[in-house]
C-alpha cells in the first residue's frame, strides 16, 4: 500500500488520531481506514451534540469507519443528570471504535473566527504539509446570522469540504465567498426508532384544565437573544386573550447576562405586561400565568417527548438557525409550526405551516462576538402576532395537519450522502 499522505500528521499504529482513548498502544486495529468525528458530542440536552451524534452515527451506519471524539481530551461523558447513561449506550460503539489510519479529518462545532483559525492552521506543521492535511479535511459548523467575515471565508476556502445542515446557510456562505464546489448540504438525520414519529398520526385530544378550543402553542430553547423567545412571548400576548390560548415555553435554568436582553424569561413576561395594547387584551399579573407556562426545571426525555404530544402548534421565532432542532422534532411529531425564515426551519416546513416574513437584518448581539458587521434577521413582531392568530384558526378549523413528508431525512439517504461527500475526498471507497 502506498503511503498516505496524511499518515505522518494523523499517524499510524499507536499514534495521534489512530486509536480511541483507553486503548493500550498496539493492539490491532479494527479498521485500516476511516474518519475522526471531532464534536461536542457529551451533552444530553442540547440540540448541537445530538446533531453531532445522529450525523456521526448515520455515516457509520452507511459504512464508513467512523471514530467519535471529543475536543477535549480523556473526555468520554460528561455528567447532564437525565439521559446521561442513554446517550452513552447509544454511541459507545463509535468512541470504541479503532481505526488505524484517519483518511478524513470532520470536525464540528460552533464557529468564531479564533476557533475557525486555530482548527485550521497547525503551527508547527510547514505551509506545504498544512494544505495537504487541509485538503483532507471537513468543517461541518451551524451558521445563524446572515453573513460572514471576509477571513472566516479565506479560513473556509482552505479546507477540503464545507458542511452546512441547511439550504440558506449553504446559499449564504457562497454569497459571501466560499466555493460553491466545496459546500454540501447534510441535514440532520432522524432514525426509525425516533419515539416523535409515534405522534406524527395521533389526533388532537383535549388537556386536563383546558377547553378544546384553548390551543396549545410551545416553544423549547436556551434563553438567549438569538432565539428571540422575548418576541414569542410578547406576540402571544399580544395576539390572544386569556382562555384562547396557552403557550409553554421551555427555557433553561440559567443564562449569561446578555446585552440589551431581557435577564429571564419572568422579565421579559414583566416587560410585555406593562405595555397598552397587552392590558388592553385583558391580561395581569394575577391571570398572565393561564395563558403562559415557563418552564425552567431540567425535564428528562418522556417529559421532552409529552411536551411535543400535548402541542398543537410549535413557535420558532429565532434571528438565525444552522437547523433547530427542537422545531424539527415538533414537526417529527406532526405537530404544525410558526415560523420565521431564519434558516433550518425552511427546509422542513411544510405549506400548512405560517411563516413570519422577514423584514431586513439587525446588528447581531454583541454577546455572541461574531465581530461588528454580524448581522442577523429581523421582522415585524405585528406580523408575528397575525402567524400566531392564523395558526389557532387553522387548528380549530382542520386540526394540526402537518402534511408533509420528511422521508428525505431518513439517516439511511443522509448517510448515504454523507458516505459519498467523505468518499470524494478521500479519494476513494471505504469498504
Amino acid at each position: 500500500m502506498d503511503r498516505h499522505p496524511l499518515e505522518d500528521f494523523w499517524g499510524s499504529g499507536a499514534d495521534l488520531g489512530t486509536l480511541p482513548q483507553g486503548k493500550m498502544k498496539g493492539r490491532q486495529a479494527d479498521h485500516d481506514e476511516g474518519v475522526a468525528f471531532m464534536a461536542p458530542w457529551e451533552d444530553p440536552h442540547s440540540g448541537f451534540p445530538e446533531h453531532a451524534r445522529r450525523s456521526a452515527l448515520a455515516l457509520d451506519a452507511a459504512g464508513v469507519p467512523t471514530h467519535l471524539r471529543s475536543f477535549d481530551v480523556g473526555t468520554q461523558l460528561m455528567a447532564y443528570g437525565p439521559g446521561s447513561a442513554a446517550v452513552e449506550k447509544r454511541v459507545k460503539h463509535l468512541l470504541d471504535k479503532s481505526i488505524r489510519r484517519y483518511a478524513v479529518m470532520l470536525s464540528m462545532f460552533v464557529p468564531t473566527e479564533t476557533r475557525l483559525h486555530n482548527t485550521i492552521v497547525h503551527a508547527r506543521m510547514p505551509a506545504e504539509e498544512l494544505v495537504v492535511v487541509n485538503a483532507h479535511r471537513i468543517l461541518y459548523n451551524v451558521w445563524e446570522r446572515q453573513n460572514v467575515a471576509e477571513s472566516t471565508v479565506l479560513s473556509l476556502n482552505q479546507v477540503g469540504q464545507v458542511w452546512v445542515a441547511c439550504r440558506a446557510n449553504a446559499d449564504m456562505l457562497e454569497r459571501c465567498g466560499v466555493k460553491h464546489e466545496k459546500i454540501r448540504v447534510v441535514p440532520i438525520p432522524y432514525f426509525p426508532d425516533d419515539p416523535h414519529l409515534a405522534l406524527s398520526r395521533r389526533s388532537r385530544s383535549s388537556v386536563k384544565g383546558l377547553p378544546i378550543d384553548c390551543v396549545r402553542f410551545y416553544h423549547i430553547e436556551k434563553w438567549e437573544p438569538r432565539k428571540e423567545g422575548r418576541n414569542i412571548i410578547g406576540a402571544f400576548l399580544k395576539a390572544f386573550r386569556p382562555g384562547e390560548a396557552r403557550l409553554y415555553f421551555k427555557s433553561s435554568m440559567y443564562s449569561p447576562k446578555y446585552p440589551d436582553y431581557p435577564l429571564t424569561p419572568e422579565h421579559a413576561v414583566h416587560y410585555w405586561l406593562d405595555q397598552s395594547d397587552v392590558r388592553a387584551m385583558g391580561w395581569l399579573p394575577e391571570n398572565v400565568n393561564t395563558g403562559i407556562a415557563l418552564i425552567k426545571k431540567l425535564l428528562d426525555d418522556k417529559a421532552m417527548l409529552d411536551l411535543h404530544r400535548m402541542g398543537d402548534v410549535y413557535v420558532t421565532m429565532s434571528r438565525g438557525e444552522g437547523w433547530d432542532m427542537p422545531a424539527y422534532d415538533a414537526k417529527l411529531s406532526g405537530n404544525a409550526m410558526v415560523y420565521v425564515p431564519s434558516g433550518g426551519p425552511q427546509d422542513f416546513a411544510c405549506p400548512d405551516d405560517i411563516m413570519v416574513p422577514a423584514s431586513g437584518t439587525v446588528p447581531c448581539n454583541s454577546w455572541y462576538q461574531w465581530g461588528s458587521d454580524a448581522t442577523c434577521l429581523d421582522y415585524k413582531l405585528e406580523d408575528a402576532v397575525s402567524a400566531l392568530r392564523a395558526a389557532r384558526q387553522r387548528v380549530l378549523r382542520s386540526g394540526r395537519r402537518p402534511g408533509y413528508d420528511l422521508s428525505h431525512f431518513r439517516a439511511e439517504l443522509v448517510g448515504r450522502d454523507m458516505r459519498a461527500y467523505v468518499e470524494q475526498l478521500a479519494g476513494g471507497s471505504f469498504g
